[in-house]
């Protein structure tokens, strides 16, 4: 169907990669649109390298009914190698702003704080919804997601939390004691990982 854009979740993605699939099969994408989970800038440059079409990041989640903020092609071309790592700018009718995780106060410009976010999509934007992703936005506008405040571990695109994976594993009435924590994956981005007594 020689597609303009093309979407592919962070393990789609690498996966296309690991294919090593040949360049001609992508001639007519002028664009990749990748989000659901942290997609490394390295996993970025190398499908741009590999195949020849810029990854345009985004950033969304369910609560915002859909994407909030991201890459466009001009941004791409302008300002790529500048903010390599950003996850893009507010996209219309949407505003980020980042504050205070103690008294929500909003903060300045490049501090580090929650994210919060007036989707345009939801209510026509009135009202600002809480994440608990650790973020700056800088003097640009461009949205920078640093974290997590809740310790949630995103294995594919799906929420793990590790106190759930914990007190799954401590009802079995051999574990005295568990403890689970993230661990880098090539393909899933990251893997709960648990040490048990």
């Amino acid at each position: 169907h020689r597609p303009r854009t093309v979407s592919l979740v962070p393990a789609a993605l690498r996966m296309v990669l690991d294919a090593d699939l040949d360049r001609d099969d992508f001639s007519s994408v002028k664009s990749v649109v990748s989000g659901t989970a942290p997609l490394s800038p390295d996993d970025a440059d190398a499908f741009f390298d590999t195949y020849g079409v810029p990854v345009l990041i985004s950033y969304a989640a369910t609560e915002f009914g859909g994407g909030v903020a991201g890459w466009n092609l001009a941004d791409h071309e302008a300002f790529w190698k500048e903010k390599r790592g950003s996850v893009g700018r507010a996209h219309a009718g949407c505003q980020l702003r980042v504050v205070d995780q103690q008294t929500g106060e909003p903060l300045g410009v490049d501090t580090e704080g929650l994210l919060e976010v007036k989707a345009g999509q939801i209510d026509g934007g009135s009202a600002w919804t809480h994440t608990t992703d650790l973020a700056r936005i800088d003097a640009d506008g461009f949205l920078w997601i640093l974290g997590r405040a809740d310790r949630v571990i995103i294995r594919g695109g799906f929420k793990v939390r590790p106190d759930d994976v914990r007190a799954a594993l401590e009802r079995h009435p051999r574990v005295r004691g568990a403890a689970v924590v993230s661990r880098p994956d090539p393909r899933l981005g990251a893997v709960p990982v648990a040490a048990v007594e």
